[in-house]
């Protein structure tokens, strides 16, 4: 068994995932969970936490943490390395791939019952496997016939970068529901990694495996990702629960700084689908995915008296809102941190603001384009494939184009270009673009 996985893996330089390896014959009859019944939702641990394990040919067990795929006798499986702010983004996304299906995903082991687990951290060495760019591994568990199928996701092998990790997680996950590997880039269950897969896809694909064999379950050599997962685990129940959503900042009655940050806490039975923003009853920005954070450039919203609100929607259609608070904008320059006030690094400065060096001095400034422009008195420096800044005007308006990073590259030669600005400005002619209340362009949160 251990050199029939290995020679899966040999001599890959990229990272990929491979061929799921078939149930073993003895865990191939059915022995669906006692007390199941096929409306309960089959249930996920996503294991960001490590764990002793059992390597044993015989077994592929969750709540003993017994796996055949190991090599060797035992291992200690590692923690997921990445940010806490990394984790919750894998976990929502996870939730969202899985949500059309009778899937329940957790992040706590569960105290009873039976569940199939994935392992997220590591990479192919922590199970025992060499010489290989795997990106995960897991069972070929056929019609779901194990209920307690263990998997493993590889995060190190792509650097703990959420939108992949999710994807390794639902796809070696998928596998212990009976998924082969598909031929679409879109579809989860491509098998090299990507950034563009979306989640299981709707329609016949040709089965895919790019180290030979085969990951078709019925000969075919097609599959219907998501018609497979309906019929193997079956469709979610309808969702009748709307979300929940409140304020984390600003406060009402708050007096702000030009540039500002909005925040919500929102959360949902399953999953939170987006959460719009509302300033003065107009749409300011529709945000697609957590943190429900949106960073209000400085000047983007003129000074005065403002009312916001949030409405979280999930994937049915369920809205909630959070009621409207009153806050004060103040006028750009009025705060510390504003665009064009004195800074020691980019933490220093309100909103998205950076801080960079301008003249003699490092200077609060953020990024701009041609839809969200600059407050009057800034101009927008910028630079075809360059980023753009927001940069005090001289008395007498231009342009000008040359590349700007942020403080903490110590650009020399930002530095020295910024210094020429206003010599570079007065040789051109710009507009100046005054914003209203709301900005037309109002971009998400990063």
């Amino acid at each position: 068994m251990s050199a029939i996985v290995l020679a899966l893996f040999a001599g890959q330089s990229i990272p990929f995932f491979p061929p799921p390896v078939p149930l073993p014959p003895a865990l191939r009859s059915p022995h669906r969970a006692p007390g199941r019944t096929p409306s309960d939702p089959h249930v996920l641990f996503i294991n960001f936490d490590g764990a002793n394990m059992r390597g044993d040919p015989s077994c592929s067990d969750a709540m003993t943490n017994c796996s055949f795929i190991i090599q060797g006798a035992s291992v200690i499986y590692p923690a997921f390395a990445g940010t806490d702010t990394q984790r919750q983004q894998i976990i929502e996304l996870v939730r969202r791939y899985y949500d059309p299906f009778n899937v329940q995903i957790v992040t706590t082991r569960p105290a009873s019952g039976s569940y199939a687990m994935t392992m997220v951290g590591g990479a192919p060495t922590s199970i025992g496997l060499t010489n290989t760019s795997a990106v995960g591994i897991a069972p070929l568990d056929c019609n779901d016939l194990s209920p307690s199928d263990i998997s493993f996701a590889f995060s190190s092998m792509v650097n703990n970068y959420p939108h992949e990790v999710a994807i390794v997680i639902a796809q070696e996950s998928a596998h212990g529901y009976g998924l082969g590997h598909t031929d679409n880039v879109h579809d989860v269950m491509y098998p090299l990694v990507n950034d563009v897969a979306t989640g299981f896809l709707d329609q016949v694909m040709r089965i895919y495996d790019i180290t030979g064999g085969s990951s078709s379950c019925d000969g075919t050599g097609m599959q219907n990702s998501a018609a497979l997962m309906r019929t193997n685990v079956g469709a979610s129940p309808p969702d009748l629960v709307p979300p929940t959503i409140s304020f984390l900042s600003p406060h009402d009655g708050a007096i702000l700084a030009s540039g500002f940050t909005i925040q919500f806490d929102a959360n949902d039975n399953r999953v939170v689908a987006g959460v719009d923003i509302f300033a003065n009853g107009a749409l300011l920005v529709a945000l697609g995915s957590w943190p429900w954070r949106y960073a209000v450039a400085g000047g983007q919203i003129a000074p005065g008296p403002l009312r916001l609100r949030g409405v979280a929607r999930d994937p049915s259609a369920n809205q909630a809102d959070s009621g409207e608070i009153s806050v004060q904008v103040k006028k750009v320059g009025e705060s510390p941190g504003d665009i064009g006030t004195a800074c020691a690094s980019s933490a220093d400065c309100n909103g998205d603001g950076l801080c960079v060096p301008i003249g003699e001095r490092l200077t609060c400034t953020r990024s701009c384009d041609l839809v969200a422009g600059c407050p009057d008195g800034f101009g927008c420096l910028t630079s075809p494939g360059f980023q753009q800044l927001c940069v005090p005007l001289p008395k007498e308006e231009g342009c000008s184009a040359m590349p700007a990073r942020a403080a903490s590259d110590a650009p020399l030669d930002l530095l020295l270009g910024l210094t020429v600005l206003g010599w570079l400005l007065g040789r051109s002619q710009m507009r100046r673009r005054p914003l209203s209340a709301v900005s037309r362009g109002a971009r998400s949160a990063s």
